[in-house]
């Protein structure tokens, strides 16, 4: 039972890993359609370290009932590194072939109303 949940934990933060370079992912579109000067830029990088940090430790904290695992984090960065080494760019072309021609019948929209 133990080496289960230790797999199931290691799996878990897998998973956690990809789902913080997808939530990146979407600051990154969020970004690109609509522009942001540096300094918010650098704000919002670093309140999202800040707060994805905070969530992994806190995940951790809760799967290993206080415990904290070395190779947790290892499984961390590790997907996400092979989430931004694959799937990143895929993720991010669809989006933003969808949300281009969104932004685009908007600014219309609203010059014309202006």
């Amino acid at each position: 039972m133990y080496i289960t949940s230790e797999l199931m934990s290691f799996f878990m933060c897998l998973v956690l890993g990809m789902g913080i370079g997808i939530l990146f992912d979407i600051f990154r579109i969020i970004r690109k359609v609509i522009s942001h000067n540096n300094v918010a830029v650098i704000v919002q990088d670093c309140i999202f370290c800040i707060l994805s940090g905070a969530y992994v430790f806190y995940i951790m904290y809760m799967l290993n009932f206080g415990q904290f695992r070395f190779y947790l984090i290892i499984a961390v960065i590790l997907s996400n590194i092979v989430y931004f080494l694959t799937i990143s760019r895929h993720f991010i072309n669809i989006f933003l072939h969808i949300l281009t021609p969104i932004k685009y019948i908007i600014e219309k929209f609203t010059i014309k109303s202006k």
